[in-house]
Formats: C-alpha cells, sequence, structure tokens
C-alpha cells in the first residue's frame, strides 16, 4: 500500500516552480510519515477537477478540513463538491488548534 499525495498548481506554474514543490512536499511527506509515500503533482486551474480525476483512481480520498474560524468547522465549497462527486470512499479531517 501506498500513500499518494496531490499537489495541484495552476497551469500558469513554471517547470523550475513545479520542481521545488515537488522536492519540497517529498522532503516534508519523509519527516511526517514512515508509509512508502509518493507526492504527484498535477497542473491544473480547476483545483476540484483535480482533484477528482486523481480519485478516480483511489480506494480513499482524505481531505483536510480548512477552519478560517477555529469555533466552527466549515466545508467550503471545494470540499462539498469533492464529497458529493467522488465515486469512492472519503474521510474528511479537521486540524487542532
Amino acid at each position: 500500500m501506498a500513500i499518494r499525495y496531490l499537489l495541484v498548481l495552476p497551469t500558469s506554474t513554471s517547470e523550475q516552480e513545479r520542481l521545488r514543490a515537488e522536492r519540497l512536499w517529498s522532503r516534508l511527506v519523509t519527516d511526517e510519515t514512515s508509509a512508502r509515500s509518493q507526492v504527484h503533482v498535477v497542473l491544473h486551474d480547476d483545483v476540484a477537477t483535480a482533484i477528482l480525476t486523481a480519485a478516480s483512481e483511489m480506494d480513499l480520498v482524505v481531505f483536510g478540513l480548512n477552519r478560517p474560524n477555529p469555533r466552527r468547522r466549515v466545508f467550503g465549497p471545494l470540499t462539498t463538491r469533492v464529497v458529493q462527486e467522488v465515486t469512492g470512499a472519503v474521510m474528511v479531517i479537521g486540524q487542532r488548534g
């Protein structure tokens, strides 16, 4: 089993910037987990579509919840769309803080 981290960047991102982001996130992932992991960088201007396309190949999608207000957990439009449209299992997690 492997974990794939998806990083979606705008299509205007240069190849140099894409490689830099991939290296940075690969180091972060290596520091955070000992599981076999891979960072997959996608250039796309529609983040939800990029996530849904990648999710179609996965058994489970784990989605981080953004909390702009620490007192409320809010599913924004991106999270809502992905949860509604993904065909597999989805787990939405939040942050403490």
